[in-house]
C-alpha cells in the first residue's frame, strides 16, 4: 500500500519543492528544459506546418496612404459644407418664425441666400422666377427688419434685392413709435441717403433711438409694420423752430447674415 502511495507522492514533491525554491537555486532548470525539448521539436514543427496549412494567414492589404487623406480631406469638405446649410437652414427658420403674418395677407415667405453684394449696395440672392419671386416683392432678415425690395433684372432662378435706403428708391412713409415719454405715433415721409433715411417730424414728438416701422400703402401688406430702423439723431431746423430734422439708421446693413426671406406675392408658378 505505501509503495502505491509513495510512486505519485514522489514527483509531486519534487514540483512543490521547485515551486518553493529561491529563484538563484533554478539557474539549472534551462539547461534542463532545452535538453527535454530536443525530441519534442520535430513533433511541434509538423504542428506548426499542419496549422498553417489548415488556415492559410490572410494577406495583409496594401494602404495607399495618398488615396486615403484624399477620401478624408472630401468628407471633412463634405461634412464642413453639410454644417454651413444647416446654420442656412437654421436661419431662414427663424426669421420665417420671427415673421408677422397678418390673416389678411396672401404672400408666401420663401428663404434666400445671399450671393453677392454689388459695392451700389444691391444684394443677389438665389432664387427667381421658377421660385413665384415677383418685382416689387419686400424681402426681409431676422427679427422682422426690412431690407428692400426685389428688382430689375430678375432672373428664372436669381434676383436682386435693392435695398429701402438706396438712393433714388421712393420715399417711405413710415410710423415712428413713441419713445421713453410715451408720445404718440409719428407718420411721415423719409427720404433715402445711401446709409439710412432723412426726414422733418414735429420737434417735441420724436426721441432718439425710437422705432421706425413702415406704413406705406405703395407697399404690399406684408411689408406694412415691418422695422425700417431706428432714429439716430435728431437737430433743429432754425427756419422751422417747431421742427426738428432727423436722421434714421438702418435695422439690417449688408453682412447682417447671408439669409434672406422674400414676401412672395405672386401665386405658385406652375410646374
Amino acid at each position: 500500500m505505501l509503495d502505491r502511495l509513495r510512486t505519485p507522492l514522489l514527483p509531486a514533491l519534487v514540483v512543490a519543492g521547485l515551486a518553493i525554491a529561491p529563484a538563484r537555486w533554478l539557474g539549472w532548470t534551462n539547461e534542463a528544459a532545452s535538453l527535454l525539448w530536443l525530441p519534442l521539436r520535430p513533433v511541434a514543427h509538423l504542428g506548426v506546418a499542419a496549422s498553417s496549412w489548415l488556415r492559410p494567414p490572410t494577406p495583409v492589404p496594401v494602404v495607399d496612404v495618398a488615396k486615403l487623406a484624399e477620401e478624408r480631406d472630401e468628407l471633412l469638405a463634405l461634412a464642413q459644407r453639410l454644417r454651413a446649410e444647416l446654420d442656412a437652414s437654421r436661419e431662414a427658420i427663424a426669421i420665417l418664425e420671427g415673421l408677422p403674418r397678418p390673416a389678411e395677407s396672401p404672400s408666401r415667405p420663401i428663404a434666400a441666400e445671399v450671393i453677392a453684394v454689388e459695392p451700389s449696395g444691391i444684394v443677389s440672392i438665389n432664387v427667381g422666377l421658377r421660385h413665384g419671386v415677383s418685382v416689387g416683392d419686400p424681402v426681409v432678415a431676422a427679427g422682422g427688419r426690412l431690407v428692400g425690395r426685389i428688382g430689375d433684372p430678375l432672373g428664372i432662378n436669381a434676383g436682386v434685392v435693392v435695398p429701402a435706403a438706396r438712393i433714388g428708391v421712393a420715399e417711405p412713409r413710415v410710423r415712428i413709435e413713441g419713445g421713453s415719454s410715451g408720445s404718440e405715433t409719428v407718420l411721415c415721409l423719409l427720404e433715402p441717403t445711401g446709409d439710412g433715411w432723412r426726414g422733418e417730424v414735429a420737434a417735441t414728438r420724436v426721441e432718439t433711438g425710437a422705432e421706425v416701422r413702415l406704413d406705406d400703402p405703395a407697399w404690399p401688406s406684408s411689408a406694412q409694420g415691418l422695422l425700417l430702423g431706428r432714429v439716430a439723431s435728431l437737430r433743429d431746423v432754425p427756419e422751422r423752430p417747431l421742427r426738428a430734422s432727423i436722421r434714421v439708421r438702418p435695422a439690417w446693413s449688408i453682412g447682417d447674415g447671408r439669409t434672406l426671406v422674400v414676401q412672395r406675392s405672386a401665386p405658385d408658378p406652375t410646374p
